[in-house]
């Protein structure tokens, strides 16, 4: 199984598929500034028999 993070979420309409037991999601170009009207998606996809724990470290959104 691979996690995928080596590519592009960004820029094709299929999400970023994420199947590792761990990972790192972060916005393009973090921790500087990412590019108007990205359109980022990742899917975590896990056996029927197991849990997904989400843990931020920091999370910010701005207004639009």
């Amino acid at each position: 199984m691979t996690d995928g993070a080596t590519r592009d979420p960004c820029g094709s309409f299929k999400p970023q598929v994420l199947t590792a037991s761990t990972g790192v999601i972060q916005s393009p170009n973090y921790p500087g500034n990412y590019g108007f009207y990205l359109d980022c998606r990742w899917l975590i996809e896990t056996d029927t028999d197991h849990l997904i724990l989400l843990t931020f470290d920091f999370f910010h959104t701005e207004l639009g």
